[in-house]
């Protein structure tokens, strides 16, 4: 019942409004609730393109990205692999050379050289160079051997022989420069060691305890790349061994040759690898261990295998597809993974795996930026809009106005000239000077009303004058006087039209 008498108040409440507030009222509410309809159509509209752009905008940021990391690693791991292919090359020259003196000695024309070991090397050679060989002093114009076991068991005949390759070592090196520090040549049968550059070794070191050793009797008959190990040669530095095996006039294994690069080195030709800035690199051995450069990595010295991370099948996954995108969970942040193994010109046999770690929400921060951008523009566009609707209303309601204005000015006319022949009635000089033509006429619908109502109103004020001066022509009854007419002073229409005179009577 509250609710049924509020809807009937509310209904009377404009009937006592003019004519101009009912106007003004009614196309004001029209126009806002048509504002309101064409906002809320515009905001579902954008939220829906916007969302819609965003996806599009995140699917192609997404397919980009991975297209882009794996052209990236791609091309590190062929720049790391052009460079292990080089130094396999250095080796495999060494190798076919030794082949050809051990069955001729004629075959090159190098001369040979005093090869002594490290204790009888000229002093003036020896050079200390502490970032690469600690406190070691070394020797680059000359090799230098160590005999290991009993020394009737060595055979000098053998270091005779390689005694040849000091004339190659140098420019051996200096092809290899900023990726090399060492070529080793051990021989089994031998059983002595040659290092260039001349270096150092402690009475305590054995060839066949070293990782690459291990490695090479493990895979005897193919080149390899060893896990990372601390040069205990010199400063300590992580390095690897690329490993070639050494072979007689039989085939037979007589020892290896190999080459040792720090990983800082390698690592340093990666740094720039980014994916738009962002993004770690990383070299893992097929065995799992993460190669690092004195905790300066991004595995830091937190892990040494890339198996105790925390998601345990990523690993698993990048062996079965060494090649390819892969996603990893690390500290609560997820990571988008390209990889691509190094070994073998063919990659049929590969020993490390190259990966490039970028955060997913660093990748799908441009989605984030044309999200905002799109909010950006949409709120200037709504902006403008109610501005606009603004205006708009505004002369919506200045049209408004002029327009009941123009019904209402006419109208109030017709009111005010009825009040002036109401409350002057009796006064005939008064109602003969009103101006009739004081209520202006036009073309409308408004107009033509004023028009009638002059008619209307002429009629009346000539019959009244008429009446004043002819007052027994109009009625045979008792005339009273001017003031007692109607017991009033103001004009009343009705009882005047009441007392219009029958067509007989005139």
């Amino acid at each position: 019942m509250c609710i049924k008498h509020f809807w009937k108040d509310l209904k009377e409440i404009p009937k006592t409004w003019s004519i101009k507030r009912q106007m003004m009222v009614c196309y004001i509410f029209a126009v806002f609730s048509m504002l309101i309809l064409v906002f809320l159509f515009m905001i579902t509209s954008f939220y829906f393109l916007g969302e819609h752009t965003v996806i599009k905008i995140e699917k192609t940021q997404s397919k980009q990205a991975t297209d882009n990391m794996k052209e990236l690693v791609a091309q590190g791991a062929s720049y790391v692999n052009t460079k292990f292919q080089d130094i396999f090359v250095m080796n495999q020259l060494v190798k076919e050379m030794l082949y050809s003196m051990l069955n001729d000695e004629n075959a090159y024309a190098l001369n040979y050289l005093n090869i002594t070991d490290y204790e009888h090397l000229p002093k003036e050679n020896l050079t200390k160079v502490i970032n690469l060989y600690g406190n070691q002093r070394v020797c680059f114009t000359y090799s230098c051997y160590k005999t290991f076991g009993e020394i009737f068991n060595v055979s000098y005949s053998l270091i005779k022989k390689v005694s040849r390759f000091n004339n190659i070592w140098p420019t051996t090196l200096v092809l290899t420069f900023q990726t090399v520090i060492r070529y080793m040549m051990y021989f089994d049968e031998g059983n002595f060691m040659i290092t260039y550059p001349g270096s150092y070794i402690p009475s305590t070191y054995r060839p066949t305890n070293q990782t690459w050793y291990m490695a090479y009797k493990q895979n005897n008959a193919t080149n390899l790349a060893t896990v990372g190990y601390p040069d205990y040669l010199g400063n300590l530095l992580d390095i690897i061994s690329l490993v070639t095996p050494l072979t007689d006039n039989n085939n037979k294994n007589i020892g290896v040759i190999l080459a040792d690069l720090p990983v800082l080195f390698i690592y340093q030709d990666l740094k720039e690898l980014k994916y738009l800035g962002k993004g770690d690199t990383a070299l893992v051995h097929k065995s799992g261990q993460i190669l690092k450069c004195n905790g300066k990595g991004w595995w830091s010295n937190s892990y040494d295998s890339i198996t105790q991370l925390e998601d345990s099948h990523f690993w698993g996954k990048v062996l079965v597809k060494p090649k390819g995108i892969h996603f990893m969970v690390f500290h609560d942040e997820v990571y988008r993974v390209a990889t691509f193994p190094i070994g073998s010109q063919n990659n049929d046999e590969w020993w490390y795996v190259l990966m490039l770690f970028v955060k997913e929400r660093d990748i799908m921060t441009y989605g984030s930026d044309s999200r905002n951008k799109i909010e950006e523009f949409g709120g200037i566009l709504i902006g403008f809009f109610i501005f606009c609707g603004g205006v708009i209303l505004a002369v919506i309601i200045m049209i408004i106005h002029c327009s009941a204005r123009s019904i209402r000015s006419p109208l109030q006319k017709i009111a005010d000239f009825t009040n002036k022949i109401n409350s002057h009635a009796v006064e005939s000089e008064f109602l003969g000077n009103l101006d009739i033509n004081s209520l202006k006429e036009g073309n409308d619908e408004i107009s033509e009303l004023v028009a009638n109502y002059k008619s209307l109103a002429n009629v009346l004020l000539k019959y009244q004058d008429n009446r004043i001066h002819n007052p027994f022509k109009i009625t045979t009854e008792r005339v009273y006087p001017p003031n007692e007419l109607f017991n009033k002073s103001k004009f009343n229409l009705k009882s005047l039209i009441e007392q219009l005179p029958d067509s007989k009577d005139m």
